[in-house]
This record gives C-alpha cells, sequence and structure tokens, in this order.
C-alpha cells in the first residue's frame, strides 16, 4: 500500500486526476502476490473499452480492447519508471 500511495501523484501526472480511481483490492493476479512478498510492487488497471462500445472478459473470444489505450500505457509505465527510480536515488 505504501507503493501504491507514493505513486498514485505520479500517476495523476501521467494521465491527469480526473482519469485516475483508487479501487479497492482485488484478488486479480495470484502470481502477483507472491512477487510482492519479495519486492515492493502495485497492480494498476489500464482501461482499454472505448466509450460506447461492449467487450466479454479478458480470455474471451468477445473481448474488444482499444489499442488506442498502448501509448497510454507505454507513458504511465514509464513515468512510474521514473518517478520511482528518482525517490530511490
Amino acid at each position: 500500500m505504501k507503493l501504491t500511495e507514493q505513486m498514485v501523484p505520479t500517476l495523476a501526472r501521467a494521465l491527469g486526476s480526473e482519469n485516475v480511481e483508487k479501487m479497492q483490492p482485488a484478488t486479480v493476479a495470484k502470481d502477483f502476490a507472491y512477487f510482492a512478498n519479495e519486492i515492493a510492487g502495485f497492480y494498476y488497471r489500464l482501461g482499454t473499452l472505448r466509450p460506447g462500445t461492449n467487450s466479454g472478459n479478458h480470455r474471451t473470444p468477445t473481448f474488444q480492447a482499444d489499442d488506442s489505450a498502448i501509448p497510454v500505457g507505454i507513458r504511465l509505465m514509464a513515468y512510474l519508471v521514473w518517478d520511482h527510480l528518482a525517490e530511490r536515488n
């Protein structure tokens, strides 16, 4: 939770605070918990559904993702890495 709180300002700067929503913890990736016990980490969701469209869940034949989310995700990851490394130095 500490790392999540530290990175919220980065999320807001990269995406705009109106696009950042804190969610309740969820069990969405069982491997993640194992790794997070070894090194600090946090999980975020990047919206990939174009407004006005429908999609099935991940790993279903009806899943639809909007490819325009890819550059947003790359920008977000770059901001997170940069800020996390800057805080460690």
